[in-house]
């Protein structure tokens, strides 16, 4: 698998390899749970609602706190469905 600028969350680059994408076992659990909660049957909504409620911090937030920041956005720091609808879509995953 090809890899952008910045791996999609649930993955990290391959330490061999730059270019290919390896799972990130500390974000992958995240993924998995999206996963699971709309084979259960859950809407996007309900579904950011859930991981807004547990405090799950939301892509853009876990992408800075790995580098060490503070998220410069300017964004609410929650879950939106339309971010749930991002990750379910993507077929790289």
């Amino acid at each position: 698998m090809l890899t952008a600028c910045i791996p999609p969350l649930g993955y990290r680059r391959h330490p061999d390899d730059y270019n290919r994408l390896a799972i990130d076992e500390e974000t992958a659990p995240i993924i998995r749970r999206i996963f699971d909660l709309r084979s259960g049957g859950m809407g996007y909504r309900s579904i950011a609602i859930r991981l807004n409620e547990e405090q799950v911090s939301p892509p853009s937030d876990i992408f800075y706190a790995k580098k060490g920041k503070e998220n410069p956005n300017r964004c609410d720091h929650r879950w939106h469905d339309n971010t749930i609808r991002q990750i379910l879509r993507n077929i790289n995953r």
